[in-house]
């Protein structure tokens, strides 16, 4: 009998969990904020190996950083069928890499605008660390692409954490 009643309150209380759950994400009217490509083409040295993935990056996908309190946003690039110079194939290190064995370094940055076309965020190509992509290694999987292959690349967009409504962006890129 106190099996059968624990279970009956085990059940009960499960259900009034459950409908007390609160509104799904669907049901929700908060307005979608988006953030578009204002063009695909990458700006730039790097223009003629890579271009953006032309989708719509929906601020409510964006990802926790490593720490849990960064905010970051990832936008996808892709490969063009153009080789790299020889030149550029080894010694060529993401931007804010610097040593005996660098030749140069390479970089990918971002514009963002709002709606009335006023730039709301940005991180430049050539600034490494904390000022730069979000991850280097984001840098090296890019530089290491194949013709049509895609890969992320990452920033911390904490000011764009109560952001609403429409954006545009532009990627910039660095060779030196």
């Amino acid at each position: 009998m106190k099996k059968s009643l624990m279970s009956v309150a085990v059940a009960a209380i499960a259900l009034a969990l459950l409908s007390c759950g609160g509104q799904s994400k669907d049901s929700k009217t908060e307005p979608k904020t988006t953030l578009t490509p204002s063009k695909t083409e990458v700006k730039g040295p790097l223009s003629e190996y890579y271009t953006v993935v032309d989708q719509s990056y929906d601020f409510a996908e964006m990802d926790r950083g490593y720490f849990g309190d960064d905010l970051i946003i990832s936008i996808e690039l892709q490969r063009t069928d153009k080789p790299f110079p020889e030149k550029y194939l080894k010694g060529y290190e993401p931007a804010g890499t610097y040593g005996y064995s660098v030749k140069g370094n390479y970089g990918i940055g971002i514009k963002v605008k709002d709606a009335d076309g006023k730039q709301v965020f940005s991180a430049r190509a050539d600034e490494g660390g904390l000022d730069g992509v979000y991850s280097s290694d984001d840098l090296k999987d890019l530089w290491e692409l194949e013709a049509g292959e895609t890969n992320q690349v990452r920033w911390n967009v904490e000011e764009l954490k109560d952001a609403s409504g429409e954006y545009t962006f532009e990627i910039t890129s660095y060779l030196d």
